[in-house]
């Protein structure tokens, strides 16, 4: 079982270090968002973490680059903190997919 743990830090900490490279986030957040994904896009039996635990997939601004297709951020703009966020939402999730490949 220590080398399923270790397999999981690992890809976190390079999920982790990417997030943060292309969003320039702090740790606290890009951790957040690289447990986030993981937790929401790893599939075991046709299931994820979060949907186990909590009954139903999380429900995110945009599954693609989160500033498309959202045309309120088109006529007011958004706090800095709520676009770094996204910003790091939407890495987490890619960096995720790409080390599932």
């Amino acid at each position: 079982s220590n080398g399923i743990v270790e397999r999981h830090h690992d890809l976190l900490s390079r999920n982790v270090l990417k997030i943060i490279e292309e969003t320039d986030c702090t740790l606290e957040t890009a951790l957040a968002w690289a447990v986030n994904a993981k937790n929401s896009l790893s599939n075991i039996n046709g299931f994820s973490p979060y949907q186990l635990l909590l009954g139903r997939n999380p429900i995110f601004p945009s599954l693609n680059n989160p500033f498309e297709n959202i045309t309120t951020l088109e006529q007011e703009t958004p706090s800095e903190a709520v676009a770094k966020h996204l910003a790091a939402l939407y890495s987490a999730r890619k960096q995720q997919i790409a080390s599932e490949l």
